[in-house]
């Protein structure tokens, strides 16, 4: 088993890291209820909306004079374009809320049918939880929505955040000119390989060599504990897939198990 070696500052951050994170899930869950019935309302009231209009606007025909329709069908627009900005901010709720429901402390086991498509935008959205990833990095995704495959899906969930978590801090620690990151999927008809490359500054060398060692000290003059953990967390996840792991200067892959699932 590998070990990192934290002082009591960095032990902490982790544990609210693992407290928060815990506790986030219970509040995402009990949010779902409202959410629910707040999406029930909308679309009731979408529905009223065209009954509405389809009544009034037979009755507006009938009546002098004719411009009486069209004042009609302009308040109806504005109320319908007013529930359209709103189902729209409900479906980013539910993007959300379900991004936090994906994480999980324990896989499930087994292969199941995975989508690396829906995976690797589900990561994104939940990793753009930071607002320097989310506002000042281009995101280039080259995976096929079509690509399906049968793999564990939660170390390799695991590993995608770990990976995306270091290349965050890359891109945060750089100066000049925009952080990119640029995530591709290729497949065989067994092995899945995944790849992260960014235009930061480049991964730390000791990234590769964790691999090897058994224990790594964290430098207590830096305060974030995240990286070394994430590191970590990255190689751990890649031994459970039972996969390969590549670390470069500006990115970092894996290669999987993985059959390709016939939908």
């Amino acid at each position: 088993m590998n070990h990192i070696e934290l002082n009591d500052q960095e032990l902490l951050q982790v544990f609210r890291f693992l407290l928060t994170g815990r506790i986030v899930r219970g509040i995402v869950h009990n949010f779902n209820g409202p959410l629910q019935i707040l999406s029930m309302h909308l679309e009731l009231a979408k529905l009223d909306i065209n009954k509405g209009w389809s009544t009034a606007s037979a009755i507006a025909e009938q009546v002098e004079p004719k411009g009486y329709a069209d004042i009609l069908r302009a308040i109806f627009k504005r109320q319908e374009d007013r529930l359209t900005q709103l189902l729209e901010v409900k479906e980013r709720l539910n993007t959300l809320a379900l991004a936090v429901a994906h994480r999980k402390e324990e896989d499930a086991g087994g292969p199941i049918p995975v989508s690396p498509s829906m995976m690797v935008a589900e990561e994104i959205n939940f990793m753009s939880g930071d607002l320097f990833f989310k506002h000042h990095v281009d995101k280039v995704v080259k995976v096929s929505p079509m690509l399906m495959v049968e793999t564990s899906e939660q170390p390799l969930r695991d590993w995608l955040d770990a990976c995306l978590a270091t290349t965050i801090e890359s891109l945060r620690n750089m100066e000049g000119d925009k952080g990119a990151i640029e995530i591709k999927a290729e497949s065989s008809p067994d092995t899945l390989t995944l790849s992260i490359g960014h235009n930061g500054l480049p991964f730390p060398k000791e990234w590769k060599d964790l691999a090897q060692k058994e224990r790594i000290s964290v430098d207590s003059q830096g305060g974030n504990s995240l990286i070394p953990v994430a590191m970590m967390s990255a190689w751990g996840a890649a031994r459970l897939l039972g996969a390969e792991m590549e670390v470069h200067e500006q990115e970092v892959s894996i290669t999987v198990p993985a059959k390709e699932y016939d939908r």
